[in-house]
């Protein structure tokens, strides 16, 4: 499948080195946000076409797919516009900032009959398949703690007075959206939109938040999840049943899968799986597009929206506003 990629930051790196172990892949081009970013790193990986304006890519001769992996504020025009011609889209998380630009993005989709996938890992990752297909054996589920605090190492700059985009609002930045979003797609992938959302952030002088809590409450169940830059965690995620718990890495990539009963008897569960933790959404990628589906049943477009009113409830009630919303 012929993909090009909109964007030369480290995320894109990461992308084409799982990539290139993909049988089905092949680069078309690369667009940089400058003519010579996009060639600098072009010439990395077999000197393929280099453009300034992702408009331009639709001129690249068997152009197949794109993969978008611009800051976050600019996600959507790019995929809308890519979409209505027919290209499929390959977009890194988050998908949007907000509910609107994600509903513009699934509406874009729909209208042109053209695949839209969002590039969140744990979701096509053989041990997080292997969470949800034991849910199960833990009988009624009560309880889930969630989480992905990682240290940034851009909050050291930011330290020293130094703001990069991570942490500006103009970029749509800061914890939950860019890692906040792992855990809470985890728990609404299993479990479905949540009754009542409770949430509380510590907000940086920018005006983002650099970690946060949040409770998503179900008629029988709660779920709590933490999520930082400016902290760590060692703690694994855990899912709670009468009859039993599952213990899995908290973050992004899920890795060690442990089952325990009531009783005291621990299995592992834990799948094989590659490294290169991107070559998994690509695959689906490539998969969807192959069998000509919009969406892939792995991370539908229903779930999509779902995960982006909470987190717009959230930033409500956390007071995490972007420029240009109300």
């Amino acid at each position: 499948m012929k993909i090009a990629v909109i964007g030369t930051s480290a995320i894109c790196d990461r992308f084409l080195s799982a990539a290139q172990l993909h049988p089905e892949f092949t680069l078309s081009a690369v667009c940089g946000s400058s003519l010579v970013k996009a060639e600098s790193f072009a010439h990395k990986y077999g000197g393929v076409p280099a453009v300034e304006d992702y408009r331009k890519l639709a001129s690249i001769p068997g152009l197949e797919g794109v993969y978008v992996a611009t800051p976050n504020n600019l996600h959507c025009a790019a995929t809308v516009d890519l979409l209505r011609s027919g290209v499929p889209v390959l977009c890194e998380k988050p998908l949007a900032p907000t509910l609107a630009q994600a509903e513009e993005m699934v509406a874009a989709s729909a209208i042109s009959g053209t695949l839209l996938l969002e590039g969140i890992v744990p979701l096509y990752l053989p041990n997080f398949l292997a969470v949800r297909e034991h849910l199960g054996e833990l009988g009624h589920i009560r309880k889930a703690l969630m989480s992905y605090c990682q240290y940034s190492s851009r909050y050291d700059n930011y330290r020293l007075g130094i703001v990069e985009n991570a942490f500006k609002p103009e970029k749509m930045g800061g914890s939950l959206m860019d890692i906040g979003i792992y855990p809470l797609y985890q728990a609404i992938a299993l479990f479905g939109p949540p009754q009542q959302v409770q949430a509380s952030a510590t907000l940086l002088e920018t005006g983002v938040d650099g970690s946060g809590a949040v409770i998503l409450t179900y008629p029988e169940m709660e779920i709590t999840i933490l999520h930082s830059k400016v902290t760590f965690t060692t703690a694994r995620n855990e899912i709670q049943g009468e009859d039993g718990s599952l213990l899995y890495s908290s973050g992004s990539v899920p890795l060690e899968v442990e089952l325990r009963t009531r009783q005291g008897e621990a299995r592992s569960l834990t799948r094989e799986q590659r490294p290169e933790r991107m070559w998994y959404e690509l695959d689906e990628f490539i998969r969807c597009a192959a069998a000509g589906e919009r969406q892939s049943p792995l991370a539908p477009h229903a779930l999509m929206l779902d995960v982006y009113r909470v987190t717009q409830e959230i930033r409500r009630q956390t007071g995490v506003v972007y420029p240009g919303e109300g």
